[in-house]
């Protein structure tokens, strides 16, 4: 499947609010995979290409390369943070 890391910035922006499955990285404490909604696209961060995504576990920050977008669920909120007309 595609990756977020395919995605022009463009795209990416337009992606906030969307669900993504998370891939965890080799060695991370929890090895499944989990369902998280971009916050925010964070593509010029010291760390790399990646972005911040909240969960019911909480915030985490994730490379592109480890998101692949739900494009299946429905949009949690509009790429301006405003509330999504009844999707």
């Amino acid at each position: 499947m595609t990756t977020l890391a395919d995605f022009s910035q463009e795209q990416l922006e337009d992606c906030v609010g969307m669900w993504c499955e998370i891939e965890p990285e080799a060695g991370d404490p929890s090895p499944e995979k989990y369902l998280a909604i971009l916050q925010y696209t964070n593509a010029n961060a010291m760390w790399g290409k990646g972005g911040r995504f909240v969960s019911p576990k909480g915030t985490s920050s994730a490379y592109f390369w480890q998101a692949t977008l739900r494009d299946d669920l429905p949009r949690a909120w509009s790429p301006d943070g405003t509330p999504c007309g009844g999707e």
